[in-house]
């Protein structure tokens, strides 16, 4: 049995049956709990919030398999997606021309390793300049097909060129390479 002050609102305290309730003055044993109850009114809507419509975005991307030198540029041979008037590609081209602006920009790609190159690294560079953030490095034994992808968050200015690039120290092998570019703001 409990005494405690805090048990007349529903047994609050954690007691066990029966308790003492102040405001009854009395012992109380609680009943086998019963149904639920039917669903109460549906509440009020809230605020609307702003509607983001993301017009200017791309995905670029090269299938087959293509040798990109050390210091070379990936080619991207298909534009999947291409919205909006701040990304422009030509197709079969390495150079993605980007507007003024801050843009998402996710990569993958698979590389097969070779013996001159058995670490491969490939990153993104504005206008020529590697962005270290954008960089994604593996390791293996020739003849391994292995991924790289990376995504990073980009602020560019007016007419940079964005390329995807081979950063190892000779030429490689990428192939299903797919690029996607969201512009932020």
């Amino acid at each position: 049995m409990c005494f405690n002050n805090n048990c007349w609102n529903q047994n609050n305290c954690g007691c066990s049956d029966p308790f003492f309730c102040p405001r009854l003055q009395a012992f109380v044993v609680r009943g086998p709990r019963g149904a639920t109850g039917p669903a109460g009114p549906q509440g009020l809507q809230g605020i609307p919030g702003s509607a983001t419509t993301t017009v200017n975005n791309a995905t670029f991307s090269q299938n087959a398999s293509t040798s990109v030198l050390a210091n070379g540029n990936v080619p991207f041979s298909t534009n999947i997606a291409l919205n909006g008037n701040k990304i422009t590609h030509t197709p079969g081209s390495a150079d993605i021309t980007l507007a003024a602006g801050t843009y998402l920009v996710t990569w993958s790609a698979s590389v097969t390793t070779n013996a001159e190159a058995n670490t491969v690294t490939a990153g993104l560079a504005v206008n020529g300049a590697v962005n270290m953030q954008t960089t994604s490095t593996v390791t293996g034994t020739t003849g391994n097909v292995l991924s790289l992808s990376s995504n990073s968050v980009i602020t560019v200015p007016q007419g940079a060129v964005l390329n995807l690039q081979n950063l190892s120290a000779s030429a490689v092998p990428f192939s299903n390479v797919d690029l996607s570019i969201i512009n932020l703001s």
